[in-house]
């Protein structure tokens, strides 16, 4: 990813940070390939989520983004976050996780935190509904 094809969709005053991680994910039919990158402004982190399938780019979007704020890690941890818990009904990480600037420890932590969010959440639900 060059910095020469982001200028037309981002601002003058961008910098291009990089790779953040990746993962497999299935996505209902089949196992695509998930890579995130972080893109910092003066004012705004963005977080572009590129879907690959074997060698082909299927889709490459910037997903979010939010008033910049701490380091590279922490914005990068932050919104890969977000987006996570966004997509968590449709999109499931498959192990193992591509390091970047965040670990694949790290990546796997959002993930793992977020399935148990879910198991929890949804246990909950279950024990209140009526019989």
């Amino acid at each position: 990813m060059s910095t020469k094809e982001h200028q037309e969709f981002f601002p003058e005053n961008f910098e291009f940070l990089g790779f953040v991680g990746g993962w497999d994910c299935f996505i209902g039919v089949v196992t695509v390939e998930m890579l995130f990158y972080l893109i910092r402004t003066k004012d705004l982190d963005w977080l572009e989520a590129v879907v690959k399938y074997s060698s082909t780019i299927l889709s490459r979007n910037c997903v979010m983004s939010a008033p910049r704020h701490g380091s590279r890690r922490e914005a990068a941890a932050r919104l890969l976050d977000a987006h996570v818990r966004s997509r968590v009904h449709d999109e499931c990480p498959v192990p193992p996780c591509r390091p970047g600037l965040l670990t694949s420890g790290e990546l796997a932590s959002i993930v793992g935190a977020i399935a148990e969010e879910v198991t929890r959440n949804s246990r909950v639900a279950e024990e209140r509904s009526p019989p």
